[in-house]
């Protein structure tokens, strides 16, 4: 979701696994940036898979970052993972906003 000019991670945690109890047993809703949650992902799976898990190779953007291609031009860009735009609405989908 944008909230607050930024792109946000919106959750729930509910009660129980019932699926009704998703409409009533709501113990509180959460807005992160989509960096802070990436990053609690990443060291939740780097906790399960121990050596075995490895950071993927766009990890970086998590951040903004100046796009090494661009480096030596006047204007060099920089780049950040967002969510992706619509004319009408926010996608759960992501994408690198430049």
């Amino acid at each position: 979701v944008n909230y607050h000019n930024g792109h946000m991670i919106k959750f729930q945690f509910f009660e129980k696994s019932s699926s009704l109890n998703c409409h009533f047993k709501n113990l509180g809703t959460f807005v992160v940036s989509i960096a802070h949650y990436m990053r609690a992902y990443f060291n939740y799976q780097a906790l399960n898979y121990g050596e075995d898990f490895s950071l993927p190779g766009d990890v970086g953007f998590l951040n903004c970052v100046m796009l090494k291609e661009t480096a030596n031009d006047e204007y060099p860009l920089y780049a950040k993972i967002g969510c992706q735009h619509r004319d009408t609405y926010t996608s759960t989908k992501l994408q690198l906003i430049v």
